[in-house]
């Protein structure tokens, strides 16, 4: 099976959900994976639902306090989804790959150790503090 791919990077196009500055530092409170119901008022699918929420104060863009991201699925984890809570966001990479895109994390805990998450999903959104 051929999976078409793009570094979002390498072109001048970001989704208006992503951070184009640097969650390096940012604390990740909690990971919480939801299922939700369709939202017919707006035309939103329903399924499921990852919600990472944030402490900004210690990175670069520091209003993305919490990012959604809707049919997604986890294609690799260093360890358990609930064991990420409490680390420190590394470094992130994100690309398009059939019709949606793949977020791929490094997260560092207080004794430096570094470990990945990467997760697949169809949309996103994130919530900027005012």
């Amino acid at each position: 099976m051929n999976k078409k791919t793009k570094n979002v990077f390498e072109s001048e196009y970001y989704p208006e959900w992503y951070w184009t500055g640097s969650l390096h530092d940012a604390k990740l409170i909690s990971l919480e994976e939801l299922i939700i119901g369709r939202d017919w008022r707006h035309g939103k699918e329903g399924g499921n639902c990852l919600v990472l929420t944030l402490d900004p104060r210690g990175a670069r863009e520091r209003d993305v306090k919490e990012i959604r991201l809707y049919g997604y699925r986890i294609l690799a984890a260093d360890r358990a989804v609930k064991d990420f809570a409490g680390s420190w966001w590394y470094c992130d990479s994100l690309r398009e790959e059939d019709g949606g895109f793949v977020l791929r994390i490094t997260f560092q805990d207080l004794d430096g150790d570094k470990f990945d998450l990467a997760v697949g999903f169809k949309r996103a959104e994130a919530d900027r503090k005012n």
